[in-house]
């Protein structure tokens, strides 16, 4: 949306005008929802423009929006909303919105509102990400919402352990998410205290993540503890792995990690290495033979015959 909203660009004006016929009722008066008919990402690039560039007294401007039934995007971070406000946008949402795909950056400490809404693909809180405490809440989304994909940048290792260590267990349950970062909660202020033990942990919160959510195809992960690798071969649809050895590196590390290619290297299409540990080129070629994009952000050996690589690198182009 960044390209199209630049101030001066004509479908910026085009969606000044249109914000203005809203704030006029100017639709109002139509038997059918003309947004009804519109594309979905300008229904979203329009949402979006009325809650953060206007001074909206009350959120009626949005209520066509929201029963287009063409809305899949509900971004409200930096909204400052009075709490009828907040109530009145709650209630049309509720109401009629029950399309909405993707509510990212939602900040109210209550989820209770968006039980109906059981289209939910992605759900992210970006301001809590720091804060441990709010992890049941966002448990419970995903428990309440059997379409959810993706929950942002949340951390959800620590989702599935909680879910693991609070639920009864007699039935294992398996939820949709494809997208998700794993790892990142070792940055919160709860654990820096005891950076040992989380690490310690992590190869846990991995096995629990891997039970849960069996169909992730995209994974970032930042690496606690080499262990944690060998749940990840049971990752049988992960088609993108970006993977940080910040914290985890050395022999012990290369050689999980190795081993983890051995078994899931063949189905990566896009594989990105960060990190302190000296990876070995030829093997991850040899391994990952039908990646199509390969980012190696860390210091690479050899380690095998170096005439080995441009026969790779033929087999990769053809």
């Amino acid at each position: 949306m960044a390209n199209r909203m630049s101030p001066n660009s004509l479908y910026t004006l085009c969606l000044e005008e249109a914000a203005f016929h809203l704030q006029e009722k100017y639709w109002n008066r139509e038997n059918t929802n003309p947004f009804s008919q519109v594309n979905c990402n300008i229904v979203n690039d329009l949402f979006q423009f009325l809650v953060h560039e206007l001074d909206l007294e009350m959120p009626s401007p949005l209520e066509l929006l929201l029963k287009s039934g063409q809305l899949q995007d509900l971004v409200l971070d930096e909204v400052d909303l009075t709490e009828k406000q907040w109530k009145s946008l709650m209630t049309i949402l509720l109401e009629e919105a029950d399309s909405c795909r993707n509510i990212r950056y939602f900040w109210n400490e209550s989820v209770d509102t968006l039980a109906n809404l059981q289209n939910l693909e992605t759900f992210d809180i970006f301001c809590y990400r720091n804060s441990y405490s709010y992890y049941p809440l966002i448990a419970e989304m995903l428990q309440n919402h059997p379409k959810l994909v993706s929950l942002g940048d949340t951390d959800s290792s620590w989702v599935a352990h909680h879910i693991h260590t609070t639920c009864r267990m007699d039935i294992v349950p398996r939820f949709g998410l494809k997208e998700c970062f794993w790892g990142f909660n070792g940055h919160v202020e709860k654990f820096k205290e005891s950076p040992i033990a989380y690490n310690q942990q992590f190869p846990e919160y991995v096995k629990s993540s891997v039970v849960l959510f069996p169909l992730v195809e995209k994974l970032l992960i930042e690496v606690h503890h080499e262990d944690c690798m060998q749940y990840l071969k049971k990752l049988k649809h992960l088609r993108v792995l970006e993977i940080n050895f910040n914290l985890c590196y050395g022999l012990s590390a290369r050689t999980a990690f190795i081993s983890l290619l051995s078994e899931i290297g063949p189905q990566l299409k896009r594989l990105v290495i960060v990190g302190r540990t000296s990876m070995p080129v030829d093997v991850i070629m040899k391994y990952c033979s039908n990646v199509v994009s390969l980012e190696l952000r860390c210091n690479t050996i050899v380690q095998g015959e170096s005439k080995l690589i441009p026969t790779i690198l033929d087999s990769w182009k053809s």
